[in-house]
């Protein structure tokens, strides 16, 4: 049976080009969690680059948090931590709530040919 994994990484970067590649990797982890027979839900494309739209430059990273990260998490089966998650404060608390949530977790690493919980 199909589950519903949240894909959480690094989103942040220092330019726009940063970001794009931020999420491209999380969206080729999403790719291959579909062909794994998986559903991926991806933040990072859902509201990519919606931090530059002036509509919402009030929101701070705190509001991106807990307004649209974590009610998608809410909605999931489990969530994949992507390389360099460690090092990403939104990653890090991402991770917390699902820890607290119970939520299945797992782990990817640029090495890895496979997903493994």
């Amino acid at each position: 049976m199909r589950q519903i994994v949240y894909v959480a990484g690094p989103y942040t970067a220092p330019t726009r080009e940063g970001i794009q590649a931020n999420i491209d990797k999380a969206e080729a982890i999403g790719k291959m969690l579909l062909l794994q027979g998986d559903t991926p839900l991806i933040p990072h494309r859902i509201t990519g680059h919606w931090d530059a739209d002036p509509r919402f430059s009030g929101m701070t990273a705190r509001d991106w948090m807990n307004d649209v990260c974590l009610p998608l998490l809410d909605r999931c089966d489990a969530i994949i931590m992507c390389p360099g998650w460690i090092n990403s404060p939104g990653s890090l608390q991402e991770h917390q709530h699902a820890v607290v949530t119970g939520k299945l977790i797992m782990y990817f690493e640029d090495d890895m040919p496979a997903l493994t919980p």
